[in-house]
């Protein structure tokens, strides 16, 4: 009765994963659970790992074993961090910048002005004659 629940739940929602299935099967057949499909090796990139991928909570199988979801994770992790830190300090010295560059700007147009003064002043004297 339960199978049959269940399978029109996953009927009228739309969704159905391939672990549902393999219960089903299972429970109409009378066959224990243990037996599954192999998932294929590990696709780390040395590609020298043969043990089996784990599955998703979908039942889709991962890319790599469970040690090297593991492993990996904690590199990703470690970059985030990384990722964060650096981040963290350009958003803090991002006001510094702003406020330098301001007044950067700011002492070039006041130069330029200074610069035009002087030329309009040398040039508005009438020469001796």
């Amino acid at each position: 009765m339960t199978t049959i629940t269940t399978t029109k739940a996953s009927a009228v929602t739309g969704h159905s994963s391939k672990r549902k299935a393999d219960q089903m099967s299972a429970a109409t057949t009378g066959e224990p659970e243990t037996k599954r499909p192999y998932n294929g090796k590990c696709q780390y990139k040395t590609g020298k790992c043969f043990n089996e991928r784990t599955l998703k909570r979908n039942g889709d199988a991962h890319s790599l074993c469970e040690e090297h979801r593991t492993k990996q994770n904690l590199i990703q992790r470690r970059s985030d961090r990384k990722y964060q830190k650096v981040h963290a300090i350009r958003r803090r010295e991002r006001p510094q910048r702003r406020a330098e560059l301001k007044k950067q700007v700011s002492t070039a147009v006041a130069q330029q002005f200074f610069i035009e003064s002087q030329q309009q002043k040398t040039f508005s004297i009438p020469l001796p004659q």
